[in-house]
């Protein structure tokens, strides 16, 4: 399956999963990356001052993708998912990493970054909606092994769901 494409089944899989949020047309645009590269856009640092401890905690917590939303004060920017440059699109874990990403697009495309800016809610309710809906994503795949893969070693709090009514 393409990238996009997969980008589109995942939109459309989350219409039905009645989360109150409205679902865009259109899904942030994907970039191969090398894990490096995802781990500095994760940790927001400058590629000269990345460090070998800045990757290590990157491996630690397992930060496999990572979402950059659309920045309003520079038009060149646009919403944007990051993910392996070995990413394989039959394989359900990275398929649920899409899923996860893509939620986080939903989310600020419905204000919930806006919560989070103001102090409404916090970074792991964030974080905890793209576990669900990588947790969801699997359950719909009827593969609880992977499901087990993604949940690993991740604290209890941070599977709760953040769905936050404004």
């Amino acid at each position: 399956m393409e990238l996009h494409a997969l980008a589109m089944a995942v939109l459309l899989w989350m219409t039905g999963l009645h989360t109150g949020y409205s679902i865009p047309n259109v899904p942030p645009t994907f970039v191969l990356a090398s894990k490096a590269e995802i781990c500095r856009l994760f940790l927001r640092k400058e590629t000269e001052g990345m460090t070998d401890s800045d990757l290590r905690r990157c491996a630690v917590s397992r930060v496999a993708a990572v979402y950059v939303e659309f920045d309003k004060k520079d038009s060149d920017t646009h919403d944007t998912v990051y993910i392996p440059d070995d990413f394989d699109p039959r394989d359900v874990f990275a398929q649920a990493q899409v899923a996860h990403e893509t939620g986080h697009y939903v989310q600020r495309v419905n204000g919930v970054f806006d919560l989070l800016r103001e102090g409404k809610i916090t970074v792991g309710a964030i974080e905890g909606e793209g576990h669900q809906f990588q947790k969801m994503w699997f359950h719909t795949q009827n593969n609880p092994e992977a499901q087990a893969r993604i949940f690993a070693g991740i604290p209890k709090a941070s599977q709760q769901t953040a769905r936050v009514v404004p």
